[in-house]
């Protein structure tokens, strides 16, 4: 395929006129925000859920303000369970009608939930992802190097279910794969794979055929996407479990054995039609190498960049892509979104993941801020640069100030809207001494430390959190798992990690400090398990939520059963007995 650049997600038709009405939407977007809750109060004001906190049918922006309260998803969890299950529309969250749910990729504490969808907020959604395409086709020097190979894209479109009433109930993903407007559908010629093998219900099978696609026609890509890098980060671990397997039905011209959809075979019969001996030994010779830094060149030598969301916890993955390609291929984050709605995006494309930032589309919903340190509620016009905010979304489909749990920092504006940069979740930690550790609090911990402290030729494939309690003082405990460069023992660089215990300890905030310094906490504890132990645990969350995003999920409690996975997958413990900064 010659001469196309590849979508990302839609085919934006006329992409200019897009950005165009995109920036003026920005430049005016006090105004918008305020047009688009009058126009959602007055179509909307009569729900069951709204006429709770008012006395009669009317509701303004003012008493919308002070009336109804900033919620979470526990506060409405019943009313939409009621949703997923009544056979007419009964207006308990909003006056229209849901068309289809969207279930959450788990990264709440590890919880699913499901939301709503009416046909004006999908309607809104296709909008969404038309203007991220247009807007990289427009802003970003990489987009105009895709038009001479084709797109290895990660899409699970077969990732669905139903409710009680026959509604369909999946991710953003999937419903974006299996939509008429994808991509995939539009410009199939553009992409590496068949849509049936996006459509495959079986997770396994679709992500086996979709990266043998991708390596018969590895001298054609040029670019490799997926919603989020964690579904990337996942798809080379299931390489490198299942090259061999590859390479042998590439050498023979036959599928495995354990493609057993009958979809799947007839579709991947026009791909995989004969012998490729030379192609199966290139592969075979670079896959078989002791090191797979370079990787991605070596197996893809016209690959020019890498599209996923890649900031907040995700911004872990980006080490990890930059030994795989050693540090030539750049990683691009376009969007911000998620189940509750797809709302924001990164205004400068070809940004480094480090330096990503966020403008939110005023059109898409109706956004509030809580400041973290006073927990004052402001409007989008109204946030401060330098303060840290906790986003508040009202969306198109029934979510009335609905408490985001995503903590953004301002770090000024863009045109009249802020620019916002993605610091992690608001999770308050399961507290030793009631310090109330917060999410984003260890994620920048964690990070931090392993890039200023790991030893060269050491890489955090993964991480997660747990709090000890089970003896005095009880302490944080942080699962990691390591790739080396070079075979070599842990224990060589025993000082190396006991100095990233003590960082992380003093990248927390000061209740921690001084609790630790007067005994009432006990140090860290950094856990190395076991290679391709948080790829294990993603898989099984894949198997038992039937869910494929597959984000590593930062903080459990220690009776989850992922923490006793990975006590299980304990290979090493280490600990640093210094005392933290007071």
């Amino acid at each position: 395929m010659m001469g196309r650049a590849i979508p990302m997600f839609v085919d934006p038709p006329h992409p200019e006129a897009i950005v165009e009405r995109t920036e003026k939407l920005l430049e005016n977007a006090k105004q918008v925000q305020r047009r688009v809750l009058e126009n959602l109060l007055e179509k909307h004001g009569g729900c069951d859920y709204l006429r709770r906190f008012q006395a009669d049918r009317k509701i303004d922006i003012q008493t919308f303000r002070e009336r109804i309260p900033l919620i979470t998803y526990e506060d409405i969890d019943g009313d939409i369970q009621r949703i997923a299950q009544e056979e007419k529309h009964s207006d308990l969250l909003c006056c229209e009608e849901t068309v289809h749910f969207h279930r959450s990729g788990g990264t709440s504490g590890g919880k699913l939930k499901i939301l709503p969808v009416t046909a004006t907020a999908r309607e809104t959604l296709v909008d969404y992802f038309t203007t991220v395409d247009a807007w990289f086709q427009m802003k970003s020097k990489w987009h105009a190097t895709t038009n001479d190979g084709i797109g290895m894209t990660f899409f699970f479109g077969g990732d669905f279910s139903k409710t009680a009433n026959g509604k369909e109930l999946l991710q953003v993903s999937s419903w974006l794969a299996r939509s008429s407007v994808c991509a995939y559908r539009q410009t199939p010629a553009c992409f590496a794979c068949p849509l049936e093998v996006v459509l495959c219900k079986d997770f396994h099978q679709s992500m086996y055929c979709q990266l043998l696609c991708g390596l018969i026609r590895s001298s054609e890509v040029v670019v490799m996407s997926s919603l989020i890098i964690s579904i990337l980060a996942t798809a080379l671990t299931f390489l490198r479990e299942n090259w061999e397997e590859m390479c042998n039905d590439i050498e023979t011209g036959k599928l495995s054995g354990r493609i057993t959809d009958d979809t799947l075979r007839l579709a991947l019969s026009n791909i995989l039609n004969a012998p490729n001996p030379d192609l199966a030994s290139r592969i075979r010779a670079e896959c078989s190498k002791d090191s797979w830094a370079g990787i991605l060149m070596r197996v893809w030598p016209k690959l020019r960049f890498i599209s996923a969301i890649a900031t907040g916890p995700m911004l872990q993955f980006v080490d990890h892509f930059d030994f795989f390609s050693d540090s030539k291929i750049p990683v691009l984050t376009l969007l911000y979104g998620s189940s509750e709605g797809c709302i924001a995006i990164n205004p400068h494309p070809d940004a480094h993941p480090n330096d990503v930032t966020y403008v939110f589309l005023p059109q898409m919903g109706y956004y509030e801020f809580r400041n973290v340190k006073d927990s004052s509620v402001v409007e989008i016009s109204d946030v401060t640069v330098g303060e840290e905010y906790e986003f508040v979304l009202t969306n198109l489909s029934g979510l009335w100030r609905y408490k985001m749990g995503d903590v953004l920092k301002c770090i000024g504006f863009f045109h009249s809207s802020p620019e916002f940069r993605f610091l992690g979740r608001e999770n308050v930690l399961v507290s030793v001494a009631h310090e109330n550790i917060y999410e984003y609090e260890m994620t920048s911990a964690v990070e931090s430390a392993a890039k200023l402290h790991l030893f060269p030729g050491a890489h955090l494939m993964g991480y997660t959190t747990t709090v000890y309690t089970k003896c005095l003082p009880g302490n944080y405990v942080v699962f990691w798992e390591l790739q080396l460069d070079h075979p070599a023992s842990e224990d060589d660089h025993q000082e190396e990690l006991e100095q990233c215990c003590l960082a992380i300890e003093n990248g927390l905030n000061e209740k921690y400090r001084r609790d630790r310094n007067l005994g009432t906490i006990g140090p860290i504890e950094i856990i190395l398990v076991k290679p391709g132990s948080f790829s294990a645990l993603s898989q099984q969350a894949q198997a038992t939520r039937c869910s494929n995003q597959m984000k590593q999920t930062r903080t459990y409690k220690l009776d989850h059963p992922a923490v006793q996975f990975l006590y299980s997958s304990a290979q090493q413990k280490f600990r640093n007995t210094r005392l933290p900064n007071k």
